[in-house]
């Protein structure tokens, strides 16, 4: 019984581990794809967001437009599937998988 009891503990344990683990490497992809923005894109997303406070109607249409530009330079299709190459422990069949050699 105490052999039960110490693994039950241990499960609990290592959950949260394997989550920090996935959030660390989602954080890497995040920022690979940070990167590959032009610095002076990274530096005009970052005013607009903070002056829109996440509500694009404090915006004007100009600026609603640069935004859609810079957030579309982002290449989200190809962030969401490094993603879910990071969070899925299954192969989705008809992806491949781009990983960079190191």
């Amino acid at each position: 019984m105490a052999g039960f009891v110490r693994s039950a503990r241990l499960g609990k344990r290592a959950i949260p581990i394997a989550w920090a683990l996935i959030a660390a490497e989602m954080a890497i992809v995040l920022r690979r794809h940070w990167g590959s923005l032009h610095p002076h894109s990274q530096r005009r997303l970052r005013e607009l967001v903070a002056k829109s406070k996440g509500r694009p109607d404090r915006l004007t249409g100009d600026e609603r437009r640069e935004l859609i530009h810079h957030v579309r330079q982002l290449d989200l299709r190809a962030l969401a599937a490094e993603i879910g190459d990071v969070v899925s422990p299954v192969h989705l069949p008809g992806w491949r998988r781009r990983r960079r050699r190191r």
